[in-house]
């Protein structure tokens, strides 16, 4: 990128813009390939998700030409190895607006060389207690997340991701009976080709099969049983992973309706 393409003469003490636009671009926030976009990315296809860390992390625009230029060539992720992609999704997920990182995944087409699965809930409506698609409330969800722990936001991420094999209409109503156990399930499908480890997975797996358990407590807690909560905080075996379920619930619930 023009930002990251400045040089220093270490005899004169000068920075030196290379390329003619780099100050301009860190001065504007403006993320932009020093090149031809379609030479930058044929090179390293990789770029593309970078580009999108880069704009996520500053939160600053992508350059017009460079965005052009991610559509045309997104295929070629393709040819990227998993290990790098998942690199790159971390670090996403991590930066200071991971919610911006998922939605320009999604409107460059990233997202299909990355999670495709996510794809089938960009559409998807949802019952009377959720605003929008199954997509806008995971964002929203993924949003309220203010630990930056990498656990935690994707299992925010893939919280609702089963939503897609669930949902059924009843008697015109719409249903996602036992989604969470059904994410909990697919947690694997997705994580496993991205090569992450087995106590991600199995932490992330936890968090999204028990992100329901407390849905009848009401939401003051009123109904909440003791021995249903030494119960929870039992199965979670350890307090980090008790205050990381908690975290998710909470911004769960608060991205529900308000009807």
């Amino acid at each position: 990128l023009t930002i990251n393409a400045l040089y220093c003469n270490i005899s004169s003490n000068e920075i030196v813009d290379v390329t003619g636009t780099s100050l301009h671009d860190i001065e504007y926030k403006v993320i932009r390939t020093p090149n031809d976009p379609d030479v930058t990315y044929d090179d390293d296809p990789l770029r593309i998700l970078r580009c999108i860390r880069f704009a996520s992390r500053y939160g600053w625009d992508i350059e017009e030409s460079t965005f052009n230029g991610m559509l045309r060539n997104v295929h070629r992720l393709s040819i990227i190895t998993r290990e790098r992609v998942k690199d790159e999704l971390n670090k996403m997920l991590v930066s200071a607006n991971p919610v911006m990182a998922m939605e320009l995944l999604r409107t460059t087409g990233a997202m299909h060389y990355v999670i495709p699965q996510l794809e089938e809930a960009y559409d998807m409506e949802q019952n009377e207690y959720h605003f929008g698609t199954v997509w806008e409330h995971t964002l929203a969800v993924l949003n309220n997340i203010e630990s930056k722990r990498l656990e935690l936001r994707m299992a925010a991420l893939l919280h609702d991701i089963g939503k897609i094999r669930v949902r059924s209409v009843e008697d015109g109503k719409v249903h996602f009976l036992r989604h969470d156990e059904a994410s909990a399930d697919m947690v694997d499908e997705i994580l496993r080709p991205l090569k992450y480890s087995n106590d991600f997975i199995d932490d992330v797996t936890f968090l999204v099969r028990q992100h329901m358990d407390t849905k009848t407590w009401g939401g003051e807690c009123e109904a909440m049983k003791l021995k249903r909560l030494r119960k929870l905080q039992y199965i979670c075996k350890t307090e980090e992973r008790f205050r990381d379920l908690m975290t998710l619930i909470d911004a769960d619930n608060k991205a529900h309706s308000v009807d």
